[in-house]
């Protein structure tokens, strides 16, 4: 059967108007190119993304009061979406929406879960993370290098020069920062954190009550102050 002119006219110029890449078609024996539509050749995304927890200091998972969470995600695909995380009991948050409520859990040891979902909808198998939640700052214990001779009032009393050492340590993490002041004296930066030696701070000191404020920070922002109280005399 032969077709008209006319109406291989209306064919072309259908064919023709849709956009897309050039392809050959054969009609009565005569080749023409028409334009179909495009069809792409890059696979559908079904591969789910993955995230990683952040180690807070290179080798711990340690969170403050303020700590953020940071995540490290791999999606070659479509690109994250959204991801979700709980801690202990408490309910999934969105990643984004609200900082890690230290405040709502004990210090100590923690199960957090959490996952994300790609902008094609996978979404990823839990992972499973201990964290420790620590709130508390460095411990500040005193060390006396002779025993008192005697107390008045419920303070020990010391003999001239007595000699005094301060061990201040945290738990999880380094100290960070540690000040001390005695009686009225100007406050001072200590040198050392894990030991700090008052010996001779102490040394033209006799006669009075001392009284030593010490205030120690650590990498969290976390502070804790300690009062020494005695007699020189």
């Amino acid at each position: 059967m032969r077709l008209p002119a006319k109406f291989f006219g209306i064919i072309m110029s259908l064919l023709i108007i849709v956009p897309s890449s050039a392809q050959s078609i054969l009609i009565n024996s005569q080749s023409y190119t028409a334009m179909l539509p495009f069809k792409s050749e890059s696979p559908s995304d079904m591969t789910a993304p993955r995230t990683d927890l952040l180690r807070t200091d290179g080798s711990n998972f340690v969170y403050g009061s303020n700590t953020p969470l940071l995540f490290k995600f791999e999606e070659e695909g479509s690109g994250v979406e959204k991801t979700y995380y709980k801690i202990a009991d408490l309910p999934y948050v969105k990643v984004g929406s609200k900082a890690l409520v230290a405040a709502q859990l004990d210090d100590g040891d923690h199960e957090m879960m959490y996952y994300s979902i790609d902008r094609a909808g996978n979404q990823e198998q839990i992972r499973f993370e201990t964290i420790t939640i620590d709130k508390a700052g460095p411990t500040i214990s005193p060390h006396f290098k002779s025993v008192p001779s005697y107390f008045k009032a419920g303070l020990p009393v010391f003999t001239p020069g007595v000699k005094l050492n301060l061990g201040i340590v945290d738990e999880h993490v380094e100290v960070q920062k540690v000040m001390y002041q005695i009686n009225d004296q100007k406050p001072k930066h200590a040198s050392g954190y894990s030991l700090l030696d008052l010996s001779e701070s102490l040394a033209s000191i006799s006669d009075e009550l001392v009284l030593i404020q010490i205030r120690a920070w650590d990498q969290l922002g976390n502070q804790s102050q300690t009062i020494i109280e005695f007699i020189v005399e």
